[in-house]
């Protein structure tokens, strides 16, 4: 059975590695964030920003 590790080595994209300032720009330019709204009052609320 093969194993699968959790992190702890080096940072890696496109089989390279990478510095954390790399790693993080990757990130920054690569990640999209999409709201969900599941209920009524946030449908409502929407436009106010986050609600508690």
């Amino acid at each position: 059975m093969g194993a699968r590790g959790f992190g702890l080595g080096a940072f890696h994209f496109d089989h390279e590695p990478a510095a954390l300032p790399q790693m993080i720009q990757h990130v920054d330019d690569n990640t999209r964030a999409v709201p969900r709204i599941e209920t009524k009052r946030a449908f409502e609320n929407r436009r106010q920003g986050s609600t508690p």
